[in-house]
């Protein structure tokens, strides 16, 4: 009502909600003209044009500015180039410039003075570059002093166009600062003010109302959030990671004692950090690289892998089921390997794969394990698990025999 925006509400009765917000809404309607003339008379708007225009202005001489410099650097070093030029022709001032009042003198050396019959056009050459180097820096120099010069006007301009903004900013607040004043008591302009804090709120009000309701479950949010970081406290990843692996360190266990390693009768362990087994003896913990032979090498790496795959299977992990082993005979035995006999180390080859079968057998076709290997075994379970026997002698290598081009053994 003090902004003369509504007329007096009726005193006989209360207004409804929608009643008030129609009143409201016919405030925010634009209801004063616009003043074209005052507007384009306003000192304020001259002054930003002229703003814009020393701006502008600013821009164009710093753009000149940089240009002048930039020629005058390549110029420095073109001159550097024409000069060093010029001083290998020169030769150490031995090769005199040809003059109009000397002679030519045809068939001797411009230094020594020996005849020298191929000297003349040689010679000729060299001064006629030595005289377009001389002019080319006589020019060069000459031009030195105008480009400084007027790098030097430009930013005297560019000085007195900054100082003319300065003045303009002055100018711009002190008017500025005078409108604010004059506003504070001008009925119109606390109308618009309450104008738009009138739109505003319908605004405001008209979103409320088209937004459906938000369900509250700021507790129910805050227990799963309270859940969730349980899940993931360091404290209980540790605790999970160390349960886990006691049980892979039993299946590894079992493993070395099916396979007789050395130290099975040993507490061992699978260290994550390290990428190792540990075997806890009684002097100290013993690391599987000191654990000696290469067969124990292969025996840990096959019982840790099989127990691995086996603990993978059980709790439903997207680990890629199978294995992939080459030779594991060779580890054990490098000579007798090639040729079928294995004395008493059959024993420990043929229990290798009794107990690569165990495994495969207790994971009930979830699990494969592909061996290429150069024994040949009688014995179950490797003779059954036999797939296919690569030998050239029966047409059945891995490589096709027309791919091979030369003589070579089986």
């Amino acid at each position: 009502m003090e902004a003369n925006l509504l007329d007096p509400a009726p005193s006989d009765r209360l207004l409804s909600h929608d009643e008030i917000v129609a009143r409201l809404r016919l405030v925010t309607e634009p209801t004063v003209p616009a003043t074209g003339s005052a507007a384009a008379e306003d000192p304020l708007s001259e002054l930003n044009a002229a703003r814009r225009d020393l701006r502008q202005a600013c821009a164009q001489t710093r753009v000149r500015i940089s240009n002048l410099k930039t020629i005058a650097r390549e110029k420095d070093d073109f001159l550097g180039q024409v000069r060093e030029q010029h001083a290998r022709l020169a030769t150490l001032g031995l090769l005199p410039l040809a003059r109009p009042e000397m002679p030519p003198q045809q068939g001797l050396c411009p230094v020594c003075g020996s005849p020298a019959p191929d000297a003349g056009q040689a010679t000729q050459i060299m001064r006629q570059d030595l005289e377009r180097l001389d002019a080319e820096m006589t020019t060069i120099g000459e031009a030195t002093p105008d480009i400084n010069a007027r790098i030097t006007e430009e930013e005297e301009v560019l000085a007195d166009l900054r100082s003319a903004l300065a003045r303009n900013q002055e100018e711009i607040e002190v008017f500025s600062a005078g409108q604010r004043a004059s506003a504070q008591n001008d009925s119109q302009h606390r109308a618009a003010v309450v104008q738009g804090r009138i739109s505003l709120f319908l605004d405001t009000m008209t979103r409320h109302t088209q937004a459906p309701p938000v369900v509250d479950r700021r507790e129910e949010l805050t227990v799963q959030i309270a859940e969730l970081e349980d899940q993931l406290a360091n404290t209980v990843q540790e605790d999970l990671l160390s349960s886990h692996l006691s049980l892979v360190n039993q299946k590894i266990q079992a493993k070395a004692t099916a396979l007789a390693l050395e130290h099975h009768d040993e507490p061992i362990r699978l260290d994550p950090q390290a990428l190792t087994l540990i075997a806890d003896t009684r002097p100290r913990p013993t690391k599987m690289s000191e654990m000696g032979s290469g067969q124990n090498y292969l025996g840990y790496h096959i019982a840790t892998m099989l127990s691995l795959h086996e603990w993978f299977a059980e709790i439903h992990s997207p680990v890629p089921r199978f294995l992939i082993l080459d030779q594991p005979s060779q580890a054990g035995f490098p000579d007798e390997t090639r040729d079928g006999g294995f004395g008493t180390a059959r024993a420990t080859l043929l229990n290798l794969y009794k107990t690569i079968q165990a495994s495969v057998e207790a994971l009930r076709g979830g699990f494969q394990v592909i061996v290429v290997e150069h024994a040949d075994l009688d014995d179950e379970p490797f003779r059954s698990a036999v797939r296919a026997r690569w030998r050239r002698s029966n047409g059945e290598a891995l490589v096709p025999e027309h791919w091979i081009t030369y003589d070579t053994d089986e």
